[in-house]
């Protein structure tokens, strides 16, 4: 398995600190790190910055994530647009956030809901051509259709060729365990969400993500929450998955966000060295 990590997170490690992303990224390198996973809307507004650190680290690129309101606008262009930046840069895979449906608007549900498959049908065609796989995640919101596991499942089964992003601290959104939820999405992962979480104010993080309860979880360095990211490893590996783990502290305080990923980079990387030994 190979390590990445969000290049979101290290950019606002990075601006907090005053530090420069070059530099960020090659200490970081140090602790393991192998590949970037970039937002989309990174690429557009930051691209500059990104080619330089592209060039001056040589670090690989695992692929692009992106956010789109594709239940209001299924013929958006932006997840081909999408695409075609990926293989540009040559990473193998795409994250397709489709959109969310408000509460309030319950009589524009199914519509939106076809709205969404039928633009992730487009996208999945058009990333095949391209060689590129095209992926959802279990999305943390609310007013997300893919929050749970049915939910998750229900876009991968009626969308063919759809790959799963799996996200281990997502679903906490109705308090599911995303071990006993894995076998589940086995045949259709590509790659692993290393999200931590904490039931209480952890490590700076005051804010926290309300769940469908109305209680709150808080970010945390990975390996020092309660979701069982060491067993969920275990299991990769005696799948024999070839995929990448993705390190993911959004949420996690700006001031101490580069110590969050070394550390959780670290952590991840004696669990995958322990389990090849």
């Amino acid at each position: 398995m190979r390590l990445a990590a969000f290049y979101e997170n290290i950019m606002e490690g990075a601006d907090a600190e005053g530090r420069d992303m070059k530099s960020a990224v090659r200490e970081l390198m140090d602790y393991g790190l192998e590949r970037l996973y970039i937002s989309y809307w990174t690429l557009r507004h930051r691209g500059g910055e990104l080619a330089e650190v592209l060039a001056d680290t040589g670090i690989g690129v695992e692929g692009l994530h992106g956010h789109f309101e594709l239940g209001a606008a299924p013929s958006e262009p932006g997840p081909e647009m999408m695409i075609r930046e990926a293989k540009r840069l040559g990473a193998e895979n795409v994250l397709i956030v489709p959109g969310m449906i408000p509460p309030e608007q319950p009589a524009e549900r199914e519509m939106r809901l076809e709205n969404m498959r039928s633009a992730l049908r487009r996208a999945v065609r058009y990333g095949e051509e391209q060689k590129i796989a095209v992926t959802m995640e279990d999305f943390d919101g609310l007013d997300a259709p893919y929050n749970s596991v049915d939910g998750l499942a229900d876009f991968l089964n009626s969308v063919p060729g759809l790959g799963c992003s799996f996200d281990t601290g997502n679903f906490v959104m109705y308090h599911e365990d995303a071990l006993a939820a894995l076998p589940r999405f086995r045949e259709k992962l590509c790659n692993i969400h290393l999200k931590d979480r904490s039931l209480f104010p952890h490590e700076g993080d005051s804010l926290g993500k309300i769940v469908s309860d109305g209680t709150k979880v808080y970010a945390a360095a990975v390996g020092t929450g309660c979701i069982p990211i060491r067993e969920i490893l275990q299991l990769l590996y005696s799948w024999r998955f070839g995929g990448t783990v993705i390190v993911e502290l959004y949420g996690y305080e700006p001031r101490r966000m580069l110590d969050g990923l070394r550390r959780s980079l670290q952590w991840t990387g004696a669990q995958l060295k322990a389990l090849e030994s």
